[in-house]
């Protein structure tokens, strides 16, 4: 894009125009920027921008017509973006336009911070590690694990710490949505298509609870399928408390797969547990003691230790929990884990 300058100017006789340039600027194109007002003091507010450094906020002097939660929309020159934008601390604009809010986007119980719930679908991981989002960028977390691949919905807070932050968006709340198969209730099957006493007797499983998870009154068991070595999920109508269930606990239902997840909405019949088992302190997982043979050694499809077992399939040892020793039997504890990008049943602790 040009900036051309022309002037009249009559040149001998039959001109072909009277028209002539007299100066040429090639204009800067203008950058289209997103941006949320998060704070502000009695001469300014403050918006924040994902292309901005971690607290660095654009500054919009009052009075504007603007309030805390706002988003809006504005232009950054190319020369602006090139040198001041990203860093220069006293970076304003003047000129802005409201746009409706991306996610959900109100003040903390104080009024003084703004949070935004998101919801995301974000993989199994013990660990606490941060998030990305596609539009906050990086989302810290302190504290919050994901035991399971899901949906979820999470509530993020701005604030900031320290000199130099890596981001001002921490995560306040996490709540774990149904997974797709609890949106609706399944749809009845016809007559001549139900299930037959003989097929639901071979649909019947064996499960036992990994965790009974919540979201907005919506309760889902989520379990280990011992005849499948899979994972499942089962929704009922009456609540896991009313029906004596919990982590841990052994049960036998039908289950059917519905686009590549185990399900079943009952009933469940609960069996005499055969395993002991006890639930993690920090992720209120089930771990389960077994008692094992030797395990078997590195090969070229296990990067460790393993064993196959009959309920539980392939365990892992990756880290090098078990011992050698005299026993005929190990004790282990185990836990279903994220192991790459799949989830393995690995060794946390020997016992004996």
């Amino acid at each position: 894009m040009y900036s051309i300058t022309i002037s009249r100017v009559k040149k001998g006789d039959n001109p072909r125009s009277v028209w002539y340039i007299q100066s040429v600027e090639m204009q800067s194109a203008n950058t289209e920027m997103t941006g949320i007002v998060v704070a502000q003091d009695p001469k300014h507010f403050y918006v924040w921008c994902r292309e901005r450094l971690p607290g660095l906020d654009i500054a919009i002097p009052k009075p504007a017509s603007l309030s805390l939660t706002d988003w809006i929309q504005f232009s950054v020159s190319k020369d602006s973006m090139d040198h001041s934008f990203k860093s220069d601390p006293a970076f304003q604009i003047e000129e802005f336009q409201k746009i409706p809010s991306k996610f959900q986007t109100d003040l903390s119980k104080t009024g003084k911070s703004v949070t935004i719930k998101l919801d995301m679908e974000i993989a199994r991981n013990p660990r606490i590690e941060d998030i990305h989002h596609e539009v906050m960028g990086l989302i810290i977390n302190e504290r919050f694990e994901f035991q399971q691949t899901g949906m979820y919905s999470i509530t993020i807070v701005r604030a900031k710490k320290g000199e130099n932050p890596r981001s001002v968006w921490y995560i306040q709340s996490v709540e774990m949505a149904p997974p797709t198969p609890m949106q609706a209730p399944p749809t009845p099957m016809p007559r001549s298509l139900s299930l037959s006493s003989a097929a639901r007797e071979n649909n019947t499983k064996r499960a036992i609870i990994m965790n009974i998870s919540n979201f907005k009154q919506d309760e889902t068991i989520n379990v280990w399928i011992f005849d499948l070595k899979q994972q499942g999920t089962v929704k009922l109508n009456a609540p896991t408390e009313k029906l004596n269930l919990t982590a841990g606990d052994m049960f036998e239902a039908v289950f059917t797969n519905m686009n590549g997840t185990w399900f079943s909405g009952g009933p469940v019949t609960k069996i005499k547990n055969s395993y002991t088992t006890r639930l993690n302190n920090n992720s209120s997982e089930v771990e389960v003691l077994l008692s094992v043979e030797a395990f078997s050694n590195p090969d070229p499809s296990h990067s460790s230790s393993w064993i196959d077992h009959d309920d539980f399939g392939e365990i892992l040892d990756i880290n090098d929990r078990v011992q050698n020793h005299s026993n005929l039997l190990y004790k282990v504890w185990i836990q279903l884990s994220r192991v790459g990008d799949n989830y393995q049943w690995v060794v946390l602790d020997q016992a004996n």
